[in-house]
């Protein structure tokens, strides 16, 4: 009886509406930066003074890249203050909207994080590429943006994308054990493992539903994507750097952990824009190219800041990746400029021996690992420049399209 039932509901024809067809991240295309990087990076020497030679050279180019990126923006404005009403806008959907509840613990634990000083990239990004898209449009000769159907869709899509993140890192912050976020006390410590987990579950469930209220198509199948790729991260960042991996693949790993669990927010929800806007696959995909470049140079910079800041400007405790066994791109850049033995054996006990820590400072910080992984959140800087470039086309000389050039640099020379 049973067989006979499941063989009449999965024999039905399928919905005339067909699936977003998801586009595959390429680990492989993505990684070509990298890989190009240690292809150039000569044996370094650690008892000579080549490495200092080599930072210079390094830093002195980036500045050139930095400053080269800035004239093309030729924007003095922060990128921030074309959005300020929208970044409201969106902070109403969220706390009067979709989190709004009866039960106060839960509303207290959902609006916890939301309320912490944030740096509002996604949001940024979200709105002022959609904004950019509507001014590449006709329908920007006669029609303000934030009177059209896009305003609003994209200010919801960012708000779901904002309650995503900030789900995910109550739950990370259990994981990791992290004693604050933002500087102040992680929400566990403040109300328990058992409500943070239950106040995430809530957060992504009242995101998806709000999203399936729309009548723009395939936003819901975006946004479980992004659910599915921030889980799929976790685990390629649980299983970090293995014994028999080679630098290739090494390389691979790091670029799809960074894809999964930081970019694929941005590439899914810039290509979220592109459906808004009616795009097809082709642009959307552009959209999705812009969004995943953004992505990877917001985290390679943020890897790049956990060595070089403070705890106090980080807001969390500083050489925490190293703390927690985590190989990323300083780390990965030294130790194929350096081939070193005992970094190779440090990052396969992840750093857990007592002096691992200090140690692999010590290494990185004679090798050019931190200015090539600066190199390096440049080099997809550039590349999401030039998506950005072939999506809008001809308006290059709008506001919004020289706000996200800027938003774009912002990602390099931001502090914390």
């Amino acid at each position: 009886m049973k067989h006979r039932i499941f063989r009449r509901l999965f024999s039905k024809k399928p919905y005339k509406k067909q699936l977003l067809t998801d586009f595959k991240f390429q680990s492989s295309y993505f990684a070509q930066n990298m890989n190009s990087l240690i292809s150039n990076s000569p044996i370094s020497n650690l008892s000579n003074n080549g490495s200092v030679a080599r930072t210079s050279s390094i830093r002195e180019q980036n500045n050139e890249t930095v400053q080269q990126l800035t004239k093309f923006a030729n924007y003095d404005k922060d990128p921030f203050s074309l959005i300020d009403n929208d970044l409201e806008f969106i902070k109403s959907i969220i706390f009067e909207k979709i989190i709004n509840t009866n039960y106060e613990l839960l509303k207290e634990i959902s609006e916890y994080n939301l309320k912490l000083k944030g740096k509002n990239f996604r949001s940024c990004i979200i709105m002022l590429l959609s904004r950019a898209l509507f001014e590449s449009s006709e329908e920007a000769h006669h029609k303000n943006f934030e009177d059209t159907s896009y305003y609003y869709t994209s200010a919801l899509l960012s708000a779901c994308v904002e309650i995503c993140h900030n789900a995910t890192l109550l739950q990370d912050d259990i994981i990791d054990k992290a004693e604050t976020r933002r500087s102040e006390t992680a929400a566990y410590k403040v109300f328990g493992r058992s409500n943070s987990v239950f106040a995430s579950n809530f957060l992504i469930s009242r995101a998806s539903h709000y999203l399936s209220t729309l009548e723009t198509p395939y936003l819901s199948q975006i946004f479980s994507t992004m659910i599915y790729n921030l889980v799929f991260g976790e685990l390629i960042q649980a299983r970090n750097y293995e014994d028999d991996e080679t630098m290739k693949e090494a390389v691979e790993s790091y670029i799809s952990k960074t894809y999964y669990k930081t970019a694929s927010l941005m590439s899914l929800a810039c290509r979220g824009v592109g459906i808004i806007h009616n795009y097809n696959e082709e642009k959307q995909m552009t959209a999705f190219n812009f969004g995943a470049h953004f992505g990877i140079a917001f985290q390679i910079a943020d890897d790049v800041l956990d060595f070089t800041q403070s705890s106090e400007n980080l807001g969390k405790p500083a050489f925490n990746d190293l703390k927690s066994g985590l190989v990323t791109a300083p780390t990965i850049l030294a130790y194929s400029e350096t081939k070193s033995d005992e970094l190779e054996q440090m990052m396969k006990r992840k750093f857990k021996h007592e002096g691992d820590i200090d140690n692999t400072l010590r290494i990185i910080d004679q090798s050019t690992g931190i200015d090539n992984s600066e190199r390096l959140a440049l080099m997809h800087v550039q590349d999401s420049i030039t998506s950005l470039s072939a999506l809008v086309e001809n308006n290059t000389e709008s506001e919004s399209f020289k706000s996200l050039v800027k938003l774009a640099l912002k990602v390099k020379t931001r502090k914390y």
